[in-house]
Parts: structure tokens; sequence; C-alpha cells
């Protein structure tokens, strides 16, 4: 029983013989006597998870980046962060669309890039942010789930689930609509189903590789969700998109603003790589189709970024334009680079309009 066990007796730990043990759980478990179903479900995703540890480990092939990120840990998570609170991480989307790691971010490389880099640089400068990152255990989950610029490359990011189910169940009402021009990799579309109140979601998008990814999350993740939701998925850019007469309580979503490199060739930095024409031909014919199709008193969430051109003001411009009121700017919502510090005016800010005519 080793060394700290010599002078000891089974009874000094566990009480007299026969006695009966219980164990208390932590407070964040009982959650599962009050939603065994919920516990069910956890269960057998985590059966599907060891059965893709196993067959990694016995040397089969998993058709994933990672054995921590394959569609069984999505499911996991997603069980986990619906039901259970807990985190989904910004990660797990690899799992749907791997093609991320080679999606160039920003101003920057891919990820992949960034790791090629690291073979061959003799720059030693250049390899600080993988340095520093890997202080501790190199962890290729943990480089990956970083998700900022490092040795100038990144990968792009996923729209934050937890903040996504939380900004619906905020401004939607019960049984409402959302539509998200940019669906992108699928975050926000994740955080419907993991929200409460929504039951119809509309996702708009140009890229096959993110339209492929989000009906791949809509086949393996839905099913875990309540029955009553619905989900349709345009593929085309969102300026030229059919939405009929259809109406929405709230509109929520993260535009490229054209420095992501997403695949397609309907991406606005092939068609409109200029700001000028990015403005006249995408973004406020954005802005004015969602205030079109928003209900009155609809509300319209916006997340970008001013790192390369101002879109925070000139949205601001835009919305004052064509009516919506800014009711609220969140800035750096989402983590910041504790390596290279982003700037109040440049950093990432999620703002809020309203339909008030």
């Amino acid at each position: 029983m080793g060394r700290f066990m010599t002078d000891r007796k089974l009874t000094d730990l566990f009480g007299p013989e026969g006695a009966t043990l219980s164990f208390k759980e932590p407070d964040k478990f009982e959650d599962i006597a009050r939603n065994p179903e919920s516990y069910r479900m956890l269960v057998a995703a985590t059966r599907a998870v060891c059965r893709d540890w196993l067959k990694f480990l016995e040397g089969g092939t998993l058709d994933a980046i990672h054995p921590d990120v394959t569609v069984a840990c999505a499911r996991w998570n997603f069980i986990r962060c619906k039901y259970f609170k807990a985190d989904y991480p910004r990660y797990m989307s690899y799992a749907f669309t791997p093609e991320q790691l080679a999606t160039p971010g920003g101003n920057h490389g891919s990820f992949l890039d960034m790791l090629q880099d690291a073979t061959t640089e003799q720059d030693d400068n250049k390899l600080y942010g993988i340095t520093w990152l890997m202080a501790g255990k190199p962890s290729l989950i943990g480089l990956m789930a970083a998700q900022m610029p490092i040795a100038d490359s990144r990968a792009c990011l996923d729209f934050p689930v937890p903040t996504a189910a939380k900004f619906y169940d905020e401004y939607c009402p019960k049984g409402g609509a959302v539509l998200d021009p940019c669906h992108g990799w699928g975050g926000r579309y994740t955080g419907f189903l993991v929200a409460e109140k929504p039951r119809f979601y509309v996702g708009v998008d140009p890229s096959p590789v993110a339209h492929a990814g989000l009906e791949a999350i809509h086949e393996h993740l839905a099913p875990l969700a309540e029955p009553d939701k619905e989900a349709a998925f345009i593929f085309s850019p969102f300026e030229k998109a059919e939405l009929d007469d259809f109406e929405f309580d709230v509109a929520f979503t993260s535009p490229p603003y054209n420095v992501e490199k997403y695949a397609g060739d309907q991406q606005t930095h092939v068609l409109y790589p200029e700001f000028p024409d990015f403005v006249r031909c995408f973004y406020r014919p954005m802005f004015e189709k969602v205030n079109h199709h928003l209900k009155l008193g609809g509300i319209f969430g916006l997340q970008v970024g001013s790192q390369q051109f101002p879109l925070r003001t000139t949205g601001m411009e835009i919305a004052q334009d064509i009516g919506l009121r800014m009711l609220t700017t969140e800035a750096h919502f989402v983590k910041r680079n504790p390596l290279h510090k982003t700037s109040d005016e440049t950093g990432e800010v999620l703002m809020v309009f309203k339909k008030e005519a």
C-alpha cells in the first residue's frame, strides 16, 4: 500500500468494518442528480471519446488533427457546455474544419506556416512567442488553444460559443429567430444550440469550407440540443443572399473585414480588396440588409476589430445613417494577446444596435 500506509489500518481511514462509505460530490456536479438524462448523454459521449483514444493508441487512423480534437470530443464538450455550464474550447471547431489551421489570419501566416517557419527560421527572436507559450511543457493542443499571433502567424479565430449563447439569451425573445450574415467556422451557430431562448437560426457564408463545416456541426451537435430548434444555411455572400420576407429578432455576426483569407472566390478580400470598395459593396449593404430584415425593436450585434481598417467608427456612422441606435459597446470582449498589447481603439469590440424605426 506504499510507505505512507505502513503504520495505518484501513479502518483508520474508512471507519469501522461494515460502515457505508459516502462521498460528497463537488457543487458543480449537483446538476447530475437533477438532470440524469443529460448525464447519461455525457457518459455516452465519454465512451465515444475513449473509443477514439484507444484507436489512436493502438495505431488506428482517427481522421482528426489531434486525439483531443475529434467529433467525439466536440460532442462531449458541447454537452458539458449546454447542460453543465462548462466552457466550449474555441479550438474545437478544428474537428469540423481542420482547414482553419492552414487559413491565414489577419496580416499573418497560418498556424501551419508558424510550425513550418519554426523548423527553418534562423532568427530566434521570431520564435519567442512559441517558446514563451511552451514554457513548462510542449503541447500542440496548448499552442492551438492560444489562438493569438505567434511568430508572425496565427490560426483564424472561431467565435466563443459561451459568448454567443449569452448574447442570444440576453437579447432574443423566447422562441425567437436569429440571423448570422457571416457564419464562419460555426461558433455562433453552436452558441445558438447552447442558448435557451432562440429556436430558429439562419447562417449565410460564401466559403465552401466553412459551409461544409457548419453542416457537419449541425449533423453532430444539433441532435444533442432541443428537438424543436431549426436552422437553415445559405451558401452565398450575404449581400447577394435571398432571405425573402423573413424577419428576425436578432442578428449577430463577425465579418471577415478583409484580413482573414477564407477559401472561395466570393470572399470580400477577392471581390473588394480595397477598403472603400469593401465598405460600399459589402459593409454598408450588410448593415442595410440586416436592418431591413430585423423586426421593429430587433437587435444587431456586431463584433469587429480595427487593427487594419476603421471598422468600428465606420460601422457606427453607417448605423446612424440608416436609423440603428447604438445600445452599448463592449471593448476587448475576447481575450487579449499578452505578448503584443492591443489598444482600445484598434482591438476587438462588440457593438450592439437596436432597430427603432
